[in-house]
């Protein structure tokens, strides 16, 4: 592990929007990161878009079979057999990181040590004329594995994996908490 290196892990199956992206993580704010693009054998030109970039951060792969066809989680957890980072992201291949998205996220890990796992918001963008047209529901600013799992379930709230921020290692006195931003 490097000291405060963030992975994050595209799974890439589409194309439409993989370059941009790629490009929402390279213009962080923040730049101590590397980026893990996993092809999950997409009949798409992925490889074509990875190849336009001269990134040293970038690590590519290519599944051999196709995991997501089986359960979406293998293809997520292969981009995570992957990672360096003290912090881990995924970010789906048709999502985009505002540029200070990182930078957010370790403010937070910095002012609740205690916390394992952080939220965010998100903004939903019209794919046809790529403007916003609102954000995810509020949640509490704080709340324990149990209640937000409860929450999810019971008061049937939606996420997307890409608004998560997690901790790779868990210190042995672990506490399944949250942090929600707003």
């Amino acid at each position: 592990m490097t000291k405060d290196l963030v992975s994050i892990g595209i799974p890439a199956y589409k194309a439409t929007y993989l370059k941009e992206a790629i490009d929402s993580v390279l213009n962080q704010t923040y730049t101590k990161f590397e980026l893990i693009i996993v092809n999950d054998k997409s009949p798409e030109n992925i490889e074509e878009i990875i190849s336009t970039y001269n990134d040293k951060r970038i690590r590519y792969y290519k599944n051999e079979d196709n995991l997501g066809k089986t359960s979406i989680v293998l293809n997520w957890n292969k981009c995570l057999s992957y990672a360096n980072g003290d912090f881990f992201v995924l970010l789906c291949d048709d999502d985009i990181m505002l540029p200070n998205f990182i930078a957010t996220m370790l403010g937070l890990v910095k002012s609740h040590p205690q916390c394992n796992v952080f939220k965010t918001r998100t903004l939903l963008i019209d794919s046809k004329t790529n403007t916003n047209i609102g954000k995810s529901p509020l949640f509490p600013k704080y709340e324990t594995f149990a209640d937000f799992l409860s929450n999810t379930i019971i008061g049937k709230r939606k996420h997307t994996i890409s608004e998560f921020f997690y901790r790779t290692l868990i210190p042995q006195h672990f506490d399944l908490t949250l942090f929600i931003s707003s």
